[in-house]
């Protein structure tokens, strides 16, 4: 199983990892290990993660695939999990040179997410090396049904849809809400999120405070976007969390954020983790109207879909659920029914069907 994130923080690689276990799979679980990464460990599965020299841009992309390619080398694997475009090319070439069935995990149109936007070159290195790893590949998966439509339509290759949701939390552990009121982020800080919109709508939501959790390209400047407003001490960066205490911290705020550019075709067709975990904690979302979001919203009422992205109409939301309290009691009490019906527990059983028809 492999990614290019360092693993500690990645709940999918890591659900991933415990399935295949349990399904009587010896895993090694292959990322990368960032400067300012954690130790991690596991009794169930090995763990390797690469160092790179270069920790960013094209000539991250290139050493890690060559670090990988002579790592899998030395290596026999009866199956390579490959997940997202920037793990396939020394995936799919050792998949062919040892016979080993390939599995492409993509979690994003990678070609097509906002920091390529201007890129065309770099865009088409990305086509080119999704569209022969997918072909070569025994099984092709992705997160959402418009997104495997929009990769089979590019490739000419079917894709499979498996979400990527929390496991069930059956701790019953009950949370107090956090006063004032928390709006959360979690996620990257990267381009086409909207969090620069999400500060500017606290201007507006003077009774609440707005915690972010994550890392990513934006970082700095989202930090000293924040610095500038009067109302900075009600705007927070919680850095990286682990999942475990991300979880936690969740359960105590208010509404989730997950608002994106709909513009970019990466995000049109998401269906992001943050979503279900949200769900998972009981929290209303705010989802911009993109089909993934706004089709389970409307069909199960678990969060609100905005027809605006920018500050007025994300204030706007967060004050109508404030005013309406029946209103947000219901979407709470609807996400945290709908929580069991998008578990990892249900999809992965559609998960293993699919690696036993490419490996009976």
């Amino acid at each position: 199983l492999i990614a290019t994130t360092d693993l500690v923080n990645d709940q999918r690689m890591q659900r991933l990892a415990d399935s295949f276990v349990s399904w009587g799979w010896e895993v090694h679980l292959v990322g990368r290990f960032k400067p300012a990464s954690d130790d991690m460990e596991s009794d169930s599965y090995e763990i390797k993660r690469i160092r790179c020299q270069f920790n960013k841009g094209p000539l991250f992309y290139l050493e890690f695939n060559l670090r990988l390619l002579i790592y899998l080398l030395f290596k026999k694997y009866e199956l390579i999990w490959a997940s997202d475009a920037d793990t396939l090319f020394a995936s799919a070439i050792i998949s062919a040179f040892k016979s080993s069935k390939l599995i492409y995990d993509a979690h994003e149109w990678f070609s097509q997410v906002p920091e390529l936007a201007e890129k065309p070159i770099k865009r088409k290195i990305w086509d080119i090396i999704t569209l022969l790893g997918a072909r070569m590949s025994s099984l092709n998966i992705t997160v959402s049904a418009s997104l495997a439509k929009a990769l089979a339509d590019e490739t000419g290759t079917a894709f499979e849809t498996i979400r990527n949701v929390p496991k069930l939390d059956k701790s019953g552990e009950i949370a107090f809400k956090h006063h004032p009121e928390i709006i959360i982020y979690q996620g990257a800080l990267n381009q086409g999120r909207c969090l620069f919109e999400l500060i500017d709508a606290m201007e507006l939501l003077t009774e609440f405070e707005c915690w972010i959790a994550g890392e990513g390209d934006l970082s700095e400047e989202l930090r000293q976007y924040a610095e500038k407003k009067d109302y900075a001490d009600r705007i927070k960066f919680l850095g990286m969390l682990h999942p475990y205490e991300l979880k936690r911290i969740c359960k105590t705020c208010w509404v989730g954020y997950n608002l994106l550019d709909p513009l970019r075709n990466s995000y049109y067709h998401s269906l992001a983790n943050k979503f279900f975990d949200y769900m998972q904690a009981g929290l209303p979302s705010l989802n911009s109207r993109l089909p993934e979001y706004e089709s389970i919203c409307r069909e199960y009422k678990t969060g609100l879909v905005l027809e605006h992205n920018d500050s007025k109409a994300i204030a706007s939301a967060v004050l109508q659920l404030a005013s309406d309290l029946n209103l947000y009691r219901e979407i709470s009490s609807n996400a945290i029914e709908m929580a069991a019906r998008f578990s990892w527990e249900k999809e992965s059983y559609k998960l293993r069907s699919l690696v036993e028809e490419i490996n009976p």
